[in-house]
């Protein structure tokens, strides 16, 4: 049963978004369990749809801020507020040589 929920056992893992999340969610990890979330995100009920995209920030903030702008409902733990600092306070990821 759990299998039918994937994108709620990943999504619970960003919870909340907040400036320690950070710290415990690597970008390598994001990137897999984004994999998951990704492939679900239809199926997701509509206030949990910000975590994945405070995953994608991780990856990808533009790609996320795109995102953001189609949510129109929050958890009740999370803010467009939050969101919009949570995106905008993403590190650039490392150029390439």
């Amino acid at each position: 049963r759990i299998h039918a929920h994937k994108q709620y056992v990943h999504g619970i893992n960003v919870i909340p978004v907040t400036p320690l999340t950070e710290a415990l969610l690597p970008a390598g990890y994001v990137a897999e369990e984004y994999a998951q979330l990704e492939t679900r995100s239809g199926m997701m009920e509509p206030a949990w749809a910000g975590f994945s995209v405070a995953a994608h920030a991780i990856l990808d903030a533009h790609a996320a801020l795109q995102e953001l702008s189609a949510l129109s409902v929050y958890d009740a733990g999370n803010s467009k507020t939050n969101m919009l600092h949570w995106i905008a306070t993403r590190p650039k990821p490392p150029s390439r040589m």
